[in-house]
């Protein structure tokens, strides 16, 4: 059960992590509804929080490449 809950973490958070370290050049990936959810009502630079199931990742809200709404980038993004 632990192994079917982290990897569906992973891939919920992978748009998350490919937004916030994408090399230069590369396409990048929509963050999820869920991070654009946890910047409403907030300014670029606050804290912000997004929670996947029973796991929680912590971020800053801003403007990812092609959109004007701000999304909560993780702070630590998990190793690729």
């Amino acid at each position: 059960m632990k192994k079917l809950i982290a990897s569906s973490l992973f891939l919920l958070a992978l748009p998350l992590v490919a937004w916030a370290d994408r090399p230069a050049g590369h396409p990048h990936h929509a963050p999820p509804p869920e991070a654009f959810a946890a910047c409403e009502r907030r300014a670029a630079g606050d804290a912000c929080t997004v929670t996947f199931g029973d796991h929680t990742i912590t971020g800053t809200c801003a403007a990812p490449p092609d959109a004007q709404q701000l999304a909560c980038r993780p702070d630590h993004p998990p190793a690729r």
